[in-house]
Parts: structure tokens; C-alpha cells; sequence
């Protein structure tokens, strides 16, 4: 505990200044959703019947980068993609320079292009071949495209190296073969009223991604970097200072890439980046966020602040045994159970400050625990077959999965004894 007290002052401002921002755009908001113009497209272009355009097309499979967190902002997509560029950029030119503190961008292996590559073949092969069919008179808003930018894809390129034919091949797979169980996940998940990651995790990611991997590795034209690790395109970084120390600067720069880990960017600036580019997107046009939905994003991602920070705090000593610890999981777990909840007629639950802080608190400690039992039953049995960020894909998404799943319903339970609203 003494080590940790050094972390106290940035803990300290992340809660502030998440708890002012949030109270303050709260109060904001409705303000932006009564001017008579945006400032930039939104949701609202595809509500319109615009979907299928090419500003429309361009827009979709961009703000799908933001997705994994249900965010879907392309402007925010944009920022995430373009400062990894800079990240990467920065990192190649310093290729000489020792101890740079910072997380390097999809891992240490120097494959940021190739996953970029392999998302966006994914994200144009799923949409091309299934997307692109809203029907809003018969409520067909949304279509679940987005897990074939992420995971998967971002797996087998960080795994099997930068070469094109190995993130072409990824992303060609993972469009074709995803998205038709992520739309019946999609339906089964509103049946049954849970958060639709929860079933996007354990089906479509383990499952149907042990589907695309094993026909990856059948593929005549891959098999040589499958079977020859040194045939693999790696072109590694400088060696990054990311040794875990008790020290206000460690805690905020985890916390930032904790935020991106999910959708395997795990950088600290592409995570500041990110939620300055939701905010301003958010300024620009409320339509821009979080499929239109009014409060919903504040509450969703200062809150996640909240428990990502606090997590890191509760769990260094992990991070020092081991150098890495599953925090992230808890950004995941707040972001989607408040994304529910602020679709699905309880959108007051975003804007609930005692609800949010209780959940932030109980999700810090809770989230990561439940994490790690199950990444710690799957690991053994899958890595006889399974190496990479292959391996750490299978693992750990169905155990987000799970966790989000407990979250959420502890959170219901919150919620149920109507204490906060």
C-alpha cells in the first residue's frame, strides 16, 4: 500500500476532472441537440436513408473502429487510426533512442500497419458482402459489422507477421465468415437482455474466430509463416519503457492505453486522443456519438475513467509481479453495461452520478478478479494449438464476455432497488 500512495495524485485528478466533465456535459447537452445545424454528420445520415452513398459507406465502416466500446463515432475512428500512425511514425523515427515511456502501439512486435490493414479489408469485405441494408421504416437502424476490424483479424496479423498476404487473407476470412453470427448474437442478445457483447465475445470471437483461424492455417499461401516463425515480416520497435511503477505518471498513461486495449491499439496517446476526438465530436454533433442517443455518452466514458484508474490502482501489485495485468477488462465492463442501459429505456442510469461511482467502485475491484479465473481456465487448454495474440484472443475475449456479463447484472441489481432515480 505505501508504494501505491504515489499514485494518489493522479487518481485523484481523473476522478475530478471525470466527475466535473461529466456533470458538465450533462448540463450542456441539451443545449447541443436543440441548435437548428450540426457542425459535422452523425447518426442522423443514416437514419435518413443515406447509408448506402459513399460518404455514408465511409462514415460506417470508420466509426466501426470505435465500436468494440459501442461508441460508433467516425470521427473518433479517425483520431484513433490517425495518431497510431503518429505513434508508430514517432517510434520508427527514434528507432535508435532507448527508454521511451510509452506503450507501444498493438503490441512491441511493430505490426500497427499490418493490423490497421487487415481491419479495414475486413471492414469492407463485411460490409460490401452483408452490410449496407438498413430499413429504418422497419426498424433495421444498426447492423454489427464491427468485430471483423478487431480481434480476429488484429490476431492473426500480430501473430503471423506484417506480410500482405497474411493481413489480407485474415481480412478477407473474418468478413466473409463473422458477421452472419454476430447479427444472430445481435438478435439473441435482445432477447434475452443482455449487453450484445457478451455473446459477440464467447460466439463470435472464440468460436467463429477458431472457425477463421483454422482455415487461415489451411490456406496454401500462409502455411510457410505459420510453420516458419522466422519467415514471419516482424519489423520490432525500440525496446519502450513499460516496466509498471508506483508513480502518478504510470497510473495515468495505463489508464489511457487500458482504454484502447480492447480494440488492440493499447497506447496511452491514441487513448487521450480518442476521448478528446468523442468529446468534440460530441460538441460538433450529439448525433455523432453513441447511435444518437441523448446523456448516454458522459456518464459511459468519464465512468469508465473512473474504474479503469481506480483498477490500476487496487491491482499495481499485480502488474508488478507480473509486469501486465487485465485492468482493461473493467473499461470494457462499465462502457457496455452503461451502453445497455442508455439504449434500452433506462438512459437516466447514464446520468446517475451516486450509480456511476458505485458501479466504477464495484467493477474496479471485481471485473479484473472474474477476468483473470477465466483467461486462467482457457489459457492451458487452448495454447497447445494456439500461439500469439492468436492464443491471447481466444483467451481473453470470451472472459470480457463473462465478466461484462456479471457486471452488468450486479449493475441491474443497482439499479432494481431504485435508489438512484
Amino acid at each position: 500500500m505505501k508504494d501505491r500512495l504515489k499514485m494518489l495524485p493522479a487518481l485523484a485528478v481523473i476522478w475530478a476532472i471525470s466527475i466535473v466533465a461529466m456533470m458538465a456535459m450533462w448540463q450542456i447537452e441539451p443545449s447541443l441537440w436543440a441548435r437548428a445545424s450540426q457542425y459535422i454528420p452523425g447518426y442522423e445520415i443514416w437514419l435518413a436513408g443515406d447509408h448506402d452513398t459513399p460518404l455514408g459507406m465511409l462514415l460506417y465502416i470508420l466509426a466501426n473502429w470505435t465500436e468494440c466500446h459501442g461508441l460508433m463515432c467516425w470521427l473518433a475512428g479517425v483520431v484513433m487510426i490517425g495518431s497510431g500512425f503518429i505513434v508508430h511514425w514517432y517510434l520508427r523515427k527514434n528507432k535508435d533512442k532507448k527508454g521511451i515511456k510509452m506503450y507501444p502501439p498493438a503490441g512491441p512486435g511493430g505490426g500497427y500497419l499490418g493490423m490497421i490493414a487487415a481491419g479495414f479489408v475486413g471492414l469492407i469485405v463485411a460490409n460490401l458482402v452483408w452490410g449496407f441494408r438498413f430499413d429504418v421504416e422497419a426498424g433495421v437502424t444498426y447492423l454489427a459489422v464491427f468485430i471483423v476490424c478487431c480481434a480476429i483479424p488484429a490476431g492473426i496479423t500480430l501473430t503471423y507477421g506484417n506480410n500482405w498476404k497474411v493481413w489480407l487473407t485474415a481480412g478477407v476470412i473474418c468478413g466473409l465468415l463473422q458477421y452472419p453470427l454476430e447479427e444472430v448474437c445481435f438478435n439473441l442478445a435482445a432477447q434475452l437482455h443482455i449487453p450484445p457483447l457478451v455473446l459477440f465475445t464467447t460466439v463470435v470471437v472464440m468460436v467463429g474466430g477458431i472457425i477463421c483461424v483454422e482455415i487461415f492455417r489451411l490456406c496454401p499461401w500462409v502455411k510457410k509463416y505459420i510453420k516458419e516463425p522466422e519467415t514471419r515480416q516482424q519489423t520490432p520497435y525500440v525496446q519502450t519503457d513499460c516496466a509498471p511503477r508506483a508513480t502518478s505518471g504510470w497510473l495515468f498513461r495505463r489508464t489511457m492505453a487500458d482504454w484502447t486495449e480492447i480494440m488492440f491499439f493499447g497506447n496511452e496517446w491514441i487513448g487521450v486522443a480518442t476521448i478528446a476526438a468523442l468529446v468534440l465530436s460530441w460538441w460538433l454533433n450529439p448525433w455523432s456519438v453513441v447511435y444518437a442517443s441523448a446523456g448516454v455518452m458522459p456518464g459511459m466514458v468519464f465512468g469508465s475513467l473512473l474504474a479503469g484508474s481506480l483498477a490500476l490502482f487496487v491491482y499495481y501489485p499485480k502488474y508488478k509481479a507480473a509486469g501486465f495485468y487485465n485492468t482493461f477488462c473493467v473499461v470494457s465492463a462499465f462502457l457496455l453495461t452503461f451502453l445497455y442501459y442508455g439504449m434500452n429505456g433506462t438512459p437516466q442510469a447514464c446520468s446517475s452520478l451516486p450509480l456511476i461511482l458505485i458501479a466504477a467502485v464495484f467493477m474496479a475491484f471485481i471485473a479484473p478478479q472474474i477476468c483473470a479465473a477465466c483467461s486462467g481456465w482457457l489459457g492451458p487448454r487452448l495454447s497447445k494449438r494456439y500461439e500469439g495474440a492468436v492464443l491471447a484472443v481466444l483467451v481473453n475475449a470470451p472472459s470480457i464476455g463473462v465478466t461484462v456479463l456479471v457486471c452488468f447484472l450486479a449493475t441491474s441489481g443497482l439499479i432494481a432497488t431504485g435508489l438512484f432515480f
